[in-house]
């Protein structure tokens, strides 16, 4: 049997053995196939092919190996039968194997298939996972894992040990790509190729729309047309985004071309450092800020530090100044300011705040607060979107380096989903990531952005220990060419 033939007949006119009965494998799939790791994922745009390429896998994990026991998941009994176990029973039968056993059939399909060398496959809904796992299994398929908590993926693992499979273990998610707030990015990152953890290894692959011949004309022009060129990053290149319930926050007035491009640092100008200190997802934001020659303040957001986990604020403070030196190594010490919430001052029963104690040494952070209330700093930041410059600048400018910020702009950092019967909720939804991403930007925005509006002077909002000592007044600044 080859194993090309475990999968559908070619039906491309284009193709050059048309006429005849053949099967491909395409690129993508035989990555799958060849993948070595004991665990992987598959983030795939719509239509791009991963299901079948899982499910051959997975037989032939039952084939080669006799008496190895697979199990295939989704989260309802009617997604499983309408898409898995469907296109599974597809590769079965065109196997041509003598000898199946079909148990446990439930609407046509059985729950539970063995083959002649004594391998069984199992299909089970995850919404009550436990009543249905067995102990121990040599292979494990979740489809649609970001449908899934990640207690269906901690329990397959915890059960991912027969013996028969030997070195053979294999625990396979296959998704449309979540948002970066999903668990699966917290296991799998976004590096692509095998990575070790704790003596297990990784590896994630991302498929594309795309790279399916088989989807009719113009199919993907309309996913673009209905998902929007953003979330079309998404849904059909197989790329981590997020996909939001609600109403965006931001936009619009954002606009990806109008808001996003490659300005550069500005070294005569003060870099602003914006911290969220939140423990489970800290995030610091780089900005500057500065007025043009028709005295119009101008916004530059350049970078953000935001994929940090659990960390203290000693611990992050150490990444910051690392990240510092390496996205802007020109910026001198002195012309580097810090600001932050002013709840990051408060004493509580653990002890100081965050901005408290990085104040002594060796961390000697001096970082500005003040009370930033969220309705009105929303408020500004949406003005400043909203707002034109006759120098024809972009009055808010985000470096693309920044992608969550963004996401976060775009629509990641939205309002809660509309429910029935209920009002619509006045504050963002608290998702841990874009949220604090989005309030890092806020920060800034009322500690620095806010003053400068209200200045009448030439200069930008800065500290006046971080002017260059011989300089008498701002002028130095207007008619620099900033987005060159």
């Amino acid at each position: 049997m080859l194993i090309e033939t475990l999968f559908p007949p070619c039906d491309l006119d284009l193709c050059p053995q048309v006429g005849t009965l053949h099967h491909h494998i395409y690129p993508q799939q035989q990555v799958v196939l060849d993948c070595t790791a004991k665990y992987l994922a598959v983030l795939g745009g719509f239509g791009s092919g991963k299901t079948i390429a899982a499910d051959v896998k997975g037989l032939l994990l039952s084939l080669t190996i006799p008496g190895n026991r697979g199990i295939i998941v989704r989260r309802t009994l009617t997604k499983l039968h309408d898409t898995t176990q469907r296109i599974f029973q597809e590769c079965l039968e065109r196997a041509s194997i003598n000898g199946i056993e079909y148990r446990e059939k439930r609407d046509g399909f059985a729950h539970r298939i063995i083959l002649p060398n004594g391998s069984e496959i199992f299909f089970r809904p995850s919404e009550d996972i436990g009543r249905f796992l067995g102990p121990e299994y040599g292979w494990f398929l979740v489809d649609e894992a970001i449908e899934e908590p990640e207690s269906t993926f901690k329990l397959l693992v915890g059960r991912l040990r027969l013996p028969a499979a030997g070195q053979y273990l294999c625990g396979m998610l296959l998704s449309n790509p979540p948002p970066k707030t999903h668990w699966i990015h917290k296991h799998f990152g976004e590096a692509f190729g095998i990575q070790i953890r704790g003596g297990s290894t990784y590896q994630l692959f991302r498929s594309s729309t795309r790279e399916n011949p088989h989807l009719p004309q113009g199919y993907i022009d309309d996913l673009i047309q209905v998902y929007g060129p953003m979330e079309a990053q998404r849904v059909i290149e197989g790329q981590y985004g997020f996909a939001s319930d609600g109403n965006p926050v931001y936009n619009p007035p954002f606009e990806h071309g109008r808001h996003v491009g490659d300005p550069k640092y500005l070294k005569h100008l003060p870099l602003v450092r914006a911290w969220d200190f939140g423990f489970r997802h800290p995030a610091v934001t780089f900005h500057q800020f500065g007025r043009c020659q028709h005295r119009t303040v101008h916004w530059i957001i350049h970078a953000s530090l935001d994929e940090l986990f659990e960390l203290e604020a000693e611990h992050l403070a150490e990444k910051v100044k690392e990240y510092t030196r390496q996205i802007f190594p020109e910026a001198h010490p002195a012309m580097v300011v810090d600001c932050g919430d002013r709840a990051g001052a408060n004493r509580n029963d653990r002890g100081p705040g965050p901005i408290i104690r990085l104040r002594q040494r060796p961390h000697n952070l001096q970082i500005k607060y003040k009370s930033c209330n969220l309705e009105p700093g929303i408020e500004l930041i949406n003005r400043r979107l909203r707002s034109t410059c006759t120098c024809g600048a972009p009055v808010v400018l985000i470096h693309r380096r920044a992608t969550n910020v963004i996401d976060g702009f775009a629509g990641g950092y939205h309002f809660p989903r509309l429910r029935p019967g209920k009002a619509p909720g006045e504050k963002p939804a608290k998702d841990e990531f874009y949220d604090d991403i989005m309030d890092s930007i806020r920060y800034a925005a009322e500690n620095y952005l806010r003053q400068a509006l209200r200045d009448a002077g030439v200069g930008t909002l800065t500290v006046a220990q971080a002017v260059p000592p011989k300089q008498e007044s701002w002028r130095w600044m207007i008619g620099e060419n900033w987005f060159a």
